[in-house]
């Protein structure tokens, strides 16, 4: 049971000790916040700790006890409950007391003869303050449904904005008190970091309590700047608009910060400057902005800043003949568990993805493909906890392209590490193909290599065909050329010194091969691909 919180006012000392340890004598109901000497101190203290009952003496120096519930009626919005102490009978006194709002007005001289006088007035007093309690929490309640609806008519009125009802949003933001004919403006896209969420961001019911949650946050820091609206959308993603020449940077940071401070939760944020222009102009940026699913996709930061809207949104589709480079590029540096700036590959491949904004879905695909062999590699039925589609779950919903390759990353580490402890038939052959994978250019005899494993070389052809769904020369062939096209557009090198390279040192075997699997000469594929 929660206990009910008590403040005590008392100028005479030795009275305070005695109702101290009258009420202390009952701790297991209340709980003695804090203690004043005058009315002046008891009116700090109590709007500080904000207790349920105060029990104060009438007659005290600097200020009375009713001048102090007269000052804290007119500034407190909930009042606590008042016992009044005196040693006057004057009816005068009691009078007064009550209209104020007393609930007991007892002579102070009865409490000290009497020691279980306070504590049975204060337990009298308790039914009132349950009452009150339920009552504070039924318009709590209220108040939440209000602010709930307030927010899902914001988010309604918004996306029909997004679908071309111009008119009818600036209209109720102006009717709300929203200036929207006179900048400057500032703009905050705000979207959970879906990693590391206490909650499910399918779950509708239990995204809008947390939606609710940081709208409250994010409101105190945003209304600091101007008049503000935001606006809670779907999959936990915020747009914030603000009047305000402010610094948008201060403030975003402030909100990433608050977020994490007070909910715990990561986000990422995209704040944009605005000049003096109506609102109006900033609608067709809005609306392009709200279509991107992956906004943050190639933000380099979880928060980034501009102070124009020329920031750029929309991606490029990525030319269908750099999907198997790129394919290849991506599954090398995972196989060599590379990180971001430590391997020159993965380095460009990655750079040039941010530079030509391709397509965040089909970036995603190729980190997909590119770990497809590995999964397919394991036996399910021994490793249960390998499920593919919540990891193709997980990666299709990383929103950067930095925490993507994180968790590819991560995944091959872990896998590499089943792969090498396992006993399985599947994970022996496999771990040879991650090595074929990793460095084509090894002379490779599948007669060996069966034997390396003993295995008879009509056994190991089967089983590498099944993961592979290619013969064990076809595979080997086609890892080469896929390599040699790597190289054919990220250097420099000769075509005899990358069919050296890959493993293919007879030069004209390997243009043979070259033009077989890709349908034109390495000198003309290098050509073609602008290299």
């Amino acid at each position: 049971m929660q206990k009910t919180t008590v403040v005590l006012v008392e100028d005479e000392r030795p009275a305070l000790k005695v109702f101290r340890h009258m009420i202390e004598q009952r701790s297991d109901l209340f709980e003695l916040l804090g203690e004043a000497e005058n009315g002046a101190e008891g009116a700090a203290l109590i709007m500080e700790l904000k207790p349920q009952i105060v029990i104060t003496d009438i007659t005290m120096p600097v200020k009375s006890g009713l001048e102090m519930i007269r000052e804290l009626r007119h500034t407190m919005v909930q009042p606590p409950l008042y016992i009044l102490l005196t040693c006057h009978e004057d009816f005068h006194f009691a009078q007064e007391a009550i209209e104020l709002g007393a609930s007991s007005y007892v002579l102070k001289e009865r409490c000290l003869l009497d020691s279980n006088l306070l504590t049975h007035i204060l337990e009298g007093m308790l039914p009132a303050i349950m009452g009150q309690s339920e009552a504070k929490f039924a318009q709590t309640a209220l108040q939440q449904k209000i602010k709930r609806n307030e927010i899902q008519i914001e988010s309604n009125l918004f996306l029909e904005m997004v679908l071309g009802q111009n008119e009818q949003w600036l209209h109720h933001l102006e009717g709300s008190g929203f200036p929207t004919v006179n900048g400057p403006y500032a703009f905050f896209w705000i979207e959970f970091d879906r990693k590391g969420l206490r909650f499910s961001i399918q779950k509708t019911e239990e995204l809008k309590l947390w939606q609710f949650a940081a709208v409250n946050v994010m409101q105190e820091y945003l209304q600091r700047s101007g008049p503000c609206r935001l606006i809670a959308l779907d999959r936990g993603r915020f747009l914030a608009i603000v009047q305000s020449s402010g610094n948008v940077e201060l403030t975003g940071t402030e909100i990433a910060s608050a977020l994490v401070q007070f909910l715990k939760i990561r986000c990422f944020v995209m704040g944009v400057q605005m000049g003096t222009s109506p609102l109006s102009e900033a609608l067709p940026w809005l609306r392009k902005a709200f279509r991107e699913p992956d906004l943050f996709f190639y933000q380099p930061l979880n928060v980034a800043f501009s102070h124009t809207l020329d920031i750029p949104l929309g991606y490029t589709p990525l030319p269908l003949e750099a999907r198997g480079i790129w394919s290849v590029r991506i599954r090398e540096a995972l196989l060599k568990q590379a990180s971001w700036k430590s391997d020159e590959l993965i380095t460009f491949t990655l750079d040039e993805a941010i530079r030509n904004r391709w397509q965040p879905q089909q970036i995603k695909g190729l980190f997909f493909d590119a770990l497809n062999v590995l999964l397919s590699s394991l036996n399910r039925d021994n490793d249960p906890h390998i499920n593919t589609v919540e990891f193709q779950e997980e990666l299709f919903s990383c929103q950067t392209l930095g925490s993507l390759h994180e968790m590819c990353s991560s995944f091959t580490v872990s896998l590499n590490s089943l792969l090498a402890n396992g006993q399985s038939v599947d994970r022996t052959v496999a771990a040879i193909i991650l090595e074929i994978k990793a460095h084509p250019e090894h002379q490779y005899i599948l007669e060996d290599l069966a034997e390396s494993i003993n295995y008879s070389s009509n056994y190991f052809s089967q089983i590498f065909k099944k993961i592979t769904s290619e013969p064990f020369v076809q595979f080997l062939t086609r890892e080469r050329i896929e390599r040699a096209k790597v190289h054919l557009i990220t250097t420099n090198l000769k075509t005899f010194e990358i069919a050296y390279k890959v493993g293919i040192p007879n030069y004209r075997h390997f243009n043979r091969l070259f033009k077989k699997t890709v349908g034109c000469s390495p000198t003309d594929y290098r050509e073609h691909q602008g290299i």
